[in-house]
């Protein structure tokens, strides 16, 4: 099943507008619409990235032995996952 979706109208600087349309011809995107979308979808993630980095550094500053990256703790859970 499709997810619903709504209308949202924009109002863009004519020199945005002519630089969404030119990724439109160079076949970046098919419409408009999908460029608009993946923008937002990209500042959604970028936002969500931002937050989780700002949690890490609240555990860092808050314990000396925090690992120093959401690899190191990736790879840690794994290890603990094979050693059971």
């Amino acid at each position: 099943m499709a997810a619903k979706t709504v209308q949202v109208n924009v109002r863009l600087e004519e020199e945005l507008a002519t630089e969404l349309d030119e990724l439109v011809v160079e076949g970046v995107y098919n419409t408009r619409t999908e460029a608009v979308k993946d923008a937002i979808k990209r500042l959604l993630r970028e936002r969500i990235a931002e937050r989780i980095r700002a949690k890490m550094e609240r555990v860092r500053a808050a314990s000396p032995t925090a690992p120093v990256s959401l690899t190191r703790i990736v790879e840690e859970a794994h290890e603990e996952e094979d050693e059971l």
